[in-house]
């Protein structure tokens, strides 16, 4: 967490004249800072809002009612103007900690970190993130040319809060869950990272099976990223 001004608009070791482009959230108060973040329903009709439970974060639940899928992010709107991609692909981190909460439904996903497109699924989309389903947490990656690799975290998903971390350097990216750095819960890939591109937060939950018989619910109570 953060613990003083300086910290909030530096990265972690930069100098005071080297300032990089980085956000904290905690997704706290009575509603999402939609200067900040964009509320976008790419398919169906989710539910989204700041959670009434102690340190439940900001939710957002995809219906029982077939394909569905919603989004918060840092687009502005719906086509190339007025984008916000602020953080590097090559050279970033990005924290969070989120949950994830199957109600019944199969092919439901929750999915948070960078992006280059409007949702983590899009065709030339590069990814840089944790996707969670009821049976296995991996990291996704992608250069948004050859498809999606996600690689095994060899957790099981228990619907509680978790911290997780990445790391950019578009050589050899690497993901950890609360702070294990070997063994389960981490790993290190250097195949079809993203490089070049600029990217944005997102915190997106899925269901993509149609007439599922059951709800996926995401939260998210912190995340930060920065350049480095």
């Amino acid at each position: 967490m953060t613990k003083s001004i300086y910290d909030q608009i530096t990265a972690s070791g930069t100098s005071g004249t080297d300032f990089k482009q980085r956000v904290v959230e905690t997704f706290s108060g009575g509603l999402l800072d939609t200067d900040r973040w964009r509320e976008n329903d790419i398919a169906g009709s989710c539910t989204r809002g700041i959670s009434d439970i102690a340190d439940g974060g900001y939710k957002l639940i995809a219906p029982a009612t077939g394909y569905a899928r919603g989004t918060i992010d840092f687009d502005q709107t719906a086509t190339d103007v007025g984008k916000v991609r602020q953080f590097n692909s090559d050279g970033s981190v990005s924290i969070f900690v989120t949950s994830h909460t199957k109600g019944g439904s199969t092919g439901a996903r929750v999915v948070c970190g960078l992006i280059t497109g409007t949702d983590y699924y899009g065709n030339g989309t590069s990814r840089s993130a944790v996707v969670t389903t009821d049976t296995t947490t991996k990291y996704m990656h992608s250069n948004g040319s050859a498809g999606a690799n996600e690689t095994d975290l060899t957790i099981t998903p228990d619907g509680a809060f978790h911290s997780y971390k990445i790391v950019n350097t578009g050589t050899t990216n690497s993901c950890s869950v609360d702070g294990v750095l070997s063994g389960n819960g981490y790993v290190a890939t250097s195949t079809n990272v993203p490089t070049s591109s600029k990217m944005q937060p997102n915190f997106e939950v899925y269901v993509g099976n149609a007439g599922s018989a059951g709800t996926a619910q995401g939260n998210i109570r912190y995340m930060e990223c920065y350049n480095t």
